[in-house]
């Protein structure tokens, strides 16, 4: 069996930090999305993963490379321009073979364990087995962009009609498998997943990742030696955080879950709950809970940050002291000074 991933999807809901970013390669705790379902594949046993790629191609290449940090063999298959996931396995034909497959859509956080789930495909001799699961904005049951194949997915593509947008809908493709008898059946997804297609989509899986965080503090007051990062005795740690090495804690609460990044500064500041702060990040002076700042960001006296994006290299800085909270979306590279005036426009 062999897997493969569409990663060629632009994320217009994830503006604009897919600007610079594919939702695939957005940080879930400081890691790439897409690296949890490479793990979540390897696990299963499968050796050789195909990628169709789109517009980003080499910042996908260049962080993924060869597959080998994760034991697989990796090849990259380059999709012009998005034609719909159906022309994804299309021009994987070559790649696939008359192999089943496991395929999934990069723009999908997704870990757990798929092993019963394609030992279900195996011994029921499935044609396709479409993963659901729980979507947690509603609590509604609903595909997943999660499958496996057989081999007769080819024929069923080759049938499939194109939109009038002429993208191939792998919906209407396994529709085909249906009319024409072929062995389809539904199966609920039981580890964690969630589409990447929004910010609050994006911060939803920082805060589930944080919850899986090993506890590194077994009390407020824990030593230096217990983490990998620099701590002062002015500070205070509590639950479950993880401070990577090279990072530097002064005078600051970090209240779990919470990760901070490498090379990461923190000074006078309040992290946590539910925060990931990126690596080399610096926060001043700032009081930050439930958000995500990306690699390179600054922050600088700001008090009451939550539900927040920061993107990469990103400066926040405020002006006339002001203690409403800002809810702030704030693509890479952005210098952003807010003041009472202008705080109802920063989101």
């Amino acid at each position: 069996m062999k897997a493969l991933i569409i990663a060629a999807d632009a994320g217009r809901g994830l503006r604009p930090l897919s600007h610079t970013t594919l939702p695939a390669l957005l940080p879930i705790c400081n890691e790439p999305a897409l690296f949890y379902g490479l793990r979540t594949i390897r696990a299963t046993g499968i050796e050789d993963v195909g990628i169709v790629t789109g517009r980003d191609a080499t910042d996908v290449m260049d962080a993924v490379g060869d597959g080998a940090r994760f034991s697989l063999n990796v090849q990259y298959l380059p999709l012009d321009r998005r034609l719909g996931v159906a022309a994804g396995v299309a021009i994987a034909r070559e790649f696939l073979g008359d192999d089943d497959f496991v395929l999934f859509t990069g723009e999908n956080l997704l870990f757990g364990d798929l092993r019963a789930l394609i030992a279900e495909f195996d011994s029921l001799r499935l044609d396709a087995l479409a993963m659901t699961g729980m979507a947690e904005a509603s609590g509604e049951q609903v595909p997943m962009g999660l499958y496996v194949f057989s081999a007769v997915v080819h024929q069923a593509i080759l049938c499939t009609q194109p939109t009038w947008r002429r993208e191939l809908r792998l919906a209407d493709s396994i529709q085909w498998l249906i009319d024409h008898g072929a062995a389809v059946r539904a199966h609920v997804f039981d580890g964690y997943w969630t589409s990447l297609t929004s910010v609050d989509d994006l911060l939803r899986g920082n805060r589930a990742v944080l919850a899986t965080l090993a506890t590194s503090a077994t009390s407020p007051t824990f030593q230096r030696q217990d983490i990998g990062g620099r701590i002062c005795t002015a500070s205070s740690v509590a639950g479950k955080v993880v401070i990577e090495e090279g990072a530097d804690v002064h005078a600051s609460h970090i209240i779990g879950p919470a990760l901070i990044g490498s090379g990461a500064e923190i000074s006078g500041s309040r992290v946590g709950p539910g925060v990931v702060i990126g690596r080399d990040c610096v926060l001043r002076d700032t009081a930050i809970e439930r958000s995500v700042v990306l690699d390179n960001a600054s922050i600088h006296g700001i008090r009451g940050i939550s539900d927040s994006v920061i993107g990469q290299h990103a400066i926040v800085a405020l002006s006339p002291a002001d203690s409403r909270s800002p809810n702030l979306v704030i693509g890479d590279h952005s210098t952003v000074l807010l003041d009472p005036a202008a705080r109802g426009a920063a989101r």
